[in-house]
């Protein structure tokens, strides 16, 4: 395989480049455990969808009888990709910002409609480790290498976490576990850590080219259904800060009423003082002359 600066990568488990004895000696320091780390894959996803969906027309349906046809076309659609994303100069080099050394890829079979996190637990398609930090090129690399080499990828199930019947497959959307970073960007939530390294992860949902509109169809629903619960939670909240903001000002309102009463009220009193010391000076006067 044509790694660059050859990386260590395993698909399902079984190492097909480099050597895992690096992984230990080269994880010596765990500076970046705490580091936040800032997502830069977002590009290679986008163009992983539109290739696909641009390579679409062209592409064979698989036949189990002869599957190098359907995989021979898409190894060379990603060969193009990869060409293309390695030099590209707009861009980033590595996946994130600072670098990672672990990359994890799962492929699914379906969508969620949820948050990854409650996807099945399943072993890692791909691994991807780096001492100096997973590249966009490694990544492209990696998933068309594992989802279009000699072998057919191992897709699992949404419905009971087990691999289905091996076919060939396109990629209809990809998505990850995020967290808002410090600075108001978007950093990467690490899947786990390893000693030294923090390792962060991708998944692909696959399915047949029968099946990509559909499948495509049912996400972007339910993206859009997303999009209308937050819309609305998001009004709901609005409604009750103005409803909030109200009850404040009226409660502030009936407080300076409150305030101007008890003023009125003191003055009321004064004048009826100031009245009876005016009225109590006149009768004595009053008296005086009498006597």
């Amino acid at each position: 395989m044509d790694w660059e600066r050859y990386p260590t990568v395993q698909f399902d488990g079984q190492l097909v480049d480099g050597d895992f004895s690096t992984v230990a000696a080269n994880d010596d320091t765990d500076a970046d455990q705490q580091i936040e780390i800032i997502e830069q894959w977002g590009p290679l996803t986008d163009l992983i969808l539109k290739t696909t969906r641009d390579a679409w027309d062209e592409s064979p349906y698989f036949d189990a009888s002869s599957p190098s046809v359907f995989q021979s076309y898409w190894q060379r659609v990603f060969s193009e990709l990869h060409a293309f994303v390695v030099t590209n100069k707009d861009i980033p080099q590595y996946v994130t910002e600072p670098p990672v050394k672990g990359f994890d890829v799962d492929v699914f079979d379906q969508h969620p409609n949820c948050c990854p996190c409650g996807l099945p637990s399943v072993p890692q398609n791909i691994k991807i480790f780096r001492p100096d930090g997973v590249t966009k090129g490694d990544f492209i690399k990696a998933v068309g290498t594992y989802l279009y080499g000699d072998a057919l990828p191992r897709v699992y199930s949404l419905e009971h976490g087990k691999p289905i019947q091996p076919t060939g497959v396109m990629v209809y959307h990809i998505n990850w576990m995020s967290q808002r970073s410090s600075t108001g960007g978007t950093a990467a939530f690490p899947c786990y850590f390893a000693p030294g390294h923090q390792i962060v992860s991708v998944v692909l949902y696959c399915c047949s080219k029968g099946d990509f509109f559909k499948n495509k169809a049912q996400v972007e629903a339910e993206k859009e259904e997303s999009r209308k619960r937050a819309e609305e939670r998001r009004m709901q909240r609005e409604e009750k800060e103005k409803a909030s903001e109200g009850s404040q000002k009226e409660t502030e309102d009936l407080r300076n009423e409150l305030h101007e009463r008890k003023k009125e009220e003191r003055l009321g009193r004064k004048r009826q003082e100031k009245l009876r010391d005016t009225s109590r000076a006149a009768e004595r006067r009053f008296i005086n002359a009498d006597e």
